[in-house]
Order: C-alpha cells, then structure tokens, then sequence
C-alpha cells in the first residue's frame, strides 16, 4: 500500500464518487472579482455526510404534508 500512493488515491476517489452524499453548500458574492457576467461567487461546502434516502423521504412527506395542510386551511376560510 505504501509503494503504490497513486492505486490507492485513486481506488479512494472512486469510492467517494460512487456514494451518495449530502452537502450544505454556502455561497457568497466576492465583492472584489469581477468578470465581464458580473460579480463571481465563492461556494464552500460547510457540511458532507454519507445520504440517506430514508430521512430525506421522511423530510420530503412531511414537507408536503404541511403544505397540503396550508392549502385545506386557505379552501375552508
């Protein structure tokens, strides 16, 4: 493993590339690079973690639920 650095790098990015992960992305207007298109903006990732298609369905119906509430409460009024 130690003599063949670059097998196991690039056996690592596959493996990363391959897994479904969750990333909270934060983006920010950089005020002193412009382009001839405006203002770039720097992203930066703040949080990773491996995805779970589970929680993210919980969040997801509950999301609709709660707007499937707020349209039966606005028909009743």
């Amino acid at each position: 493993m130690h003599e063949d650095v670059y097998a196991v790098k690039d056996l690592t990015m596959n493996l990363l590339h391959q897994t479904p992960m969750t990333l909270v992305v934060r983006g920010k207007v950089d005020s002193e690079r412009y382009s001839d298109s405006g203002p770039s903006v720097r992203y930066t990732a703040v949080r990773a973690a491996q995805h779970s298609f589970a929680e993210h369905n919980e969040s997801l119906l509950k999301q609709l639920t709660a707007y499937g509430e707020q349209v039966d409460g606005n028909t009743n009024a």
